[in-house]
């Protein structure tokens, strides 16, 4: 199964402090999760997942796309560029990975792998 993976670095927080940015996965219309709305996917990562639509997280609004996207950011009370820098999302993503590639295999309700959302 494809899962496709996309990560936006966070500029539109000035004067706020956060991590790096975001991250997002993007499952096919066969796969468990697809329409589900984020808070319903048992997903576990940074933060929780804060995003959840059928278009892609960068694309004009009513630009519907194949997949269903779910994400994450690191703008949480806490985050920063040194606790949440780049290579922290891209582990952070390559988990939701993981995780929706389980659930694929496993059904909607495939373990939760671990993250570390104190991070």
């Amino acid at each position: 199964m494809n899962i496709e993976t996309h990560k936006v670095k966070c500029t539109w927080l000035g004067g706020m402090t956060h991590g790096w940015g975001c991250g997002y996965i993007g499952v096919p219309k066969d796969h468990p999760w697809w329409g589900l709305d984020y808070g319903d996917v048992p997903a576990s990562v940074h933060g929780g997942l804060t995003f959840g639509r059928h278009k892609h997280p960068e694309a004009d609004e009513g630009t519907p796309t194949d997949l269903w996207w779910y994400g994450f950011d690191t703008a949480h009370y806490g985050d920063t560029p040194e606790t949440c820098p780049e290579s922290y999302v891209d582990s952070e993503i390559e988990s939701l990975k993981q995780q929706a590639l389980a659930a694929a295999n496993f059904g909607a309700s495939a373990p939760i792998a671990e993250t570390n959302n104190n991070k």
